[in-house]
């Protein structure tokens, strides 16, 4: 689906070191001796920005010296260590008094932060992407003072919990392939500004009615690959009308309460294929058909009894039902209204 792909297009473009920079830095700028900062490797972008990269450093003590150089400009665009299968702590301290606006940390074996790792940089900080390493705890307690942070990239780490996280300035959170279970309802509260949240593959079983509460800006909820098995009323609710797209594919979801969509706007989409739904249930679907949303239930085993024939023969809102199909193979939109005269 197109908006599927919207949400890896922007995070890939995040974690692009070539892409057109998050905010940029002064024109008159200069790297230090190179000798003073190897192994790591500064480098212009577009004769206008400094990049750093520290890939190649042996430890923490390596990389901590490097920073210990003279930085003729502080400021830089992005710090990049990628594939480094050495540094496993980042202390407070280790960045000295550089700053930057993007971080970048991935496909390494890194396991924890200081609490003030990247104070530094508290008010620069737009992204950070720490996916593919081996974090189990991050200093959570300070993400509030990072105010212009709005990309916070955690996938494919070793978190087994988050607490309620608080940032005025978040807007895409991605926690894919960690092993979290349940989330607790009011870990996402405290993300105002919230627009995008991916939690794909993370053994999520339920989602608890309000945990989306309060979340007006709330656009696009990624939660496929996961255990869920039922959505309950008010599961989707965020007094924003903002929802554009829920994506739920491959999940084991058997039943949808009426109201578990009360926020999807005009034209947005519910992708629900892949699941376990047998029952096309008037009460849950005609509301959103009829808000034209579209909802994806292929893969489903739909029985397609009396519980369609409020639906079959109706193009308008079969159209909203793009690929449905029975399990007897036959397509929603092929079905033949006489056949369900007696319901």
């Amino acid at each position: 689906m197109e908006v599927r792909l919207i949400v890896f297009v922007i995070l890939l473009t995040g974690s692009c070191h070539g892409n057109e920079p998050h905010g940029g830095v002064p024109k008159e700028v200069g790297c230090p001796i190179v000798e003073d900062i190897s192994p790591c490797i500064c480098s212009f972008y577009n004769h206008e920005y400094l990049d750093i990269d520290c890939s190649l450093v042996e430890d923490e003590d390596q990389l901590r010296q490097a920073f210990l150089a003279d930085f003729p400009s502080t400021t830089f665009r992005s710090f990049n260590m990628e594939n480094n299968q050495k540094v496993r702590i980042l202390e407070d301290g280790v960045f000295s008094d550089v700053t930057f606006i993007n971080v970048f940390i991935i496909q390494g074996v890194l396991e924890e932060m200081g609490e003030a790792t990247l104070i530094g940089s508290a008010g620069t900080l737009v992204t950070v992407s720490l996916t593919k390493n081996r974090i189990s705890n991050l200093p959570y307690g300070t993400m509030n003072s990072y105010t212009a942070m709005e990309y916070l990239d955690l996938s494919e780490n070793l978190l087994g919990e988050l607490p309620p996280l608080s940032s005025p300035s978040i807007k895409v959170l991605n926690i894919h392939g960690n092993s979290l279970g349940n989330l607790p309802v009011d870990t996402l509260h405290g993300l105002t500004n919230l627009t995008q949240f991916i939690a794909n593959n993370i053994e999520l079983t339920e989602i608890t009615p309000g945990t989306f509460e309060g979340l007006v800006e709330l656009e696009i909820v990624s939660a496929f690959d996961n255990h869920l098995w039922r959505l309950e009323a008010e599961a989707f609710t965020t007094s924003g009308h903002r929802l554009q797209y829920v994506d739920l594919h491959n999940n084991s979801i058997t039943s949808v309460e009426s109201d578990a969509f009360p926020d999807m706007d005009r034209e947005s989409s519910i992708e629900l294929s892949n699941n376990n739904i047998t029952s096309l249930e008037e009460t849950v679907w005609r509301p959103l058909l009829e808000e034209h949303v579209q909802v994806f239930l292929q893969g489903n085993p739909l029985e397609c009894e009396c519980d369609v024939a409020w639906v079959v023969g109706n193009k308008t809102l079969l159209d909203r039902l793009p690929q449905a199909s029975c399990l007897s193979g036959v397509p929603l939109n092929l079905l033949d209204p006489e056949d369900f005269l007696h319901c």
